[in-house]
Order: C-alpha cells, then sequence, then structure tokens
C-alpha cells in the first residue's frame, strides 16, 4: 500500500511532495527546512543574485545626493557570500559634503521560498528569492563647508540579522519548486527615492539559481 506523507505548512505554502517512479510518494524538497522563512529551500540551488541601486538629486541647491550601491552574492548550495561596495557624495549646499566609501563583504543568508496567490493570480504558484548582507564597512568623511574642519565616521561591519534589516528580494515570481533554474531581473524605485524634493534612483534586482544536481 502506497503511504502518503502530509506535511502541514501555513496557509499559502506549497506542500512539496511528487510521486517516485516507483509509486511511492518522496518529498522533492528534502533539504528545505524551517530556516529564516517557515520553509527554506535554499540549500537545493547555487548561483548568484545581484543587487544594484542609485540614488541621485537633480535639484539644484538644498541636499544634493549621489549614492551607488553594487553587491554580488554568490550562492554555493544555500550559503551565501556577499562582495560589493556603497559610495558616493552627499551635499547639504553651504554647509556640508559627506564622502562615503564603503565595502559590503562576509557571509550572508539567502532563502528560496514556494507559494500559491500571487497579486495577479490568487491560485498561481510563485517562488521567492531573499538574501541579506552584512552592513557595509568603511568610513564616512564629512567636511563643514564653512570652516573646512573634517569628521571621519568609522564603520563596522555587522553580520545579517536574518530579514529584519536590509534584505533584497526578487518579490513573488511564476514558478514551481518542479523548476530546474530559477532566474529573472526587477527594476523597482529606490526606497528612499522622494520626487517631491528632487530625489530619484532605481534598484535593480537580478539572479540566477541552478539546482545542484545530486549523485
Amino acid at each position: 500500500m502506497t503511504a502518503y506523507l502530509k506535511l502541514l505548512f501555513p496557509v499559502g505554502m506549497l506542500v512539496l511532495v511528487a510521486s517516485a517512479a516507483n509509486g511511492s510518494d518522496l518529498p522533492i524538497q528534502a533539504q528545505c527546512r524551517p530556516d529564516l522563512v517557515p520553509w527554506n529551500c535554499a540549500g537545493l540551488f547555487s548561483g548568484s543574485f545581484e543587487s544594484k541601486s542609485i540614488l541621485k538629486s537633480s535639484r539644484p541647491g538644498g541636499v544634493q545626493v549621489d549614492i551607488k550601491e553594487d553587491v554580488t552574492v554568490v550562492i554555493n548550495a544555500g550559503k551565501a557570500t556577499c562582495l560589493g561596495t556603497r559610495a558616493g557624495t552627499l551635499i547639504v549646499v553651504g554647509e556640508s559634503e559627506t564622502q562615503i566609501t564603503t565595502s559590503i563583504r562576509g557571509p550572508g543568508v539567502v532563502a528560496v521560498e514556494y507559494g500559491t496567490n500571487t497579486e495577479d493570480d490568487p491560485k498561481g504558484p510563485y517562488y521567492k528569492v531573499t538574501v541579506a548582507c552584512p552592513s557595509p564597512q568603511g568610513e564616512e568623511v564629512n567636511t563643514d563647508l564653512r570652516t573646512g574642519q573634517k569628521t571621519v565616521l568609522k564603520m563596522v561591519s555587522r553580520p545579517p540579522d536574518g530579514f529584519r534589516r536590509g534584505e533584497v528580494s526578487s518579490y513573488k515570481q511564476p514558478g514551481t519548486e518542479r523548476d530546474e533554474v530559477l532566474r529573472g531581473t526587477t527594476v523597482d524605485e529606490h526606497p528612499e527615492a522622494d520626487a517631491a524634493n528632487g530625489l530619484t534612483g532605481t534598484v535593480t534586482v537580478t539572479w540566477k539559481l541552478v539546482k545542484d544536481k545530486k549523485p
């Protein structure tokens, strides 16, 4: 008699089972586990996840901003390693200028989730990739434009605290747990953009994860 494996998940999560060739029901996501998210399948994948952001102000006077962040996350069987930079200039016209020179590097965290109920299709299956990296390390040099005095702020990196701060996501993308490759690109408005004050920017996220072949 065929045995059935019933897995209980929160509402909206897929039941990750499939029929094997011999007719028995086996979990196809045997390495998924409740880590960071209710059911994390990142351990099945290797690949890359890249995030590039630009924040600028185009309005003369007031505050002028030109900050870029470029981070690549290399993923190996669910283990994430981050390498990138965050740099730029923040000027308060007539008052101060801040030069930002930081790097983002070290172990990160990654999650791959599956579920149903997307915005476009209430019954549509989806996957979502989320990563978080250490906070930037380096320095910010602030110059008082009235006196010429410089102040240096040293920034010490902190490891990611799960997905409680600084995470970047692919958002829900059409796909199922059977897909061998997860690939896509999104372009969204920068979370700190403020058109009313002339502050504009984008965040571009690109990812390609390939399910690891098991011997």
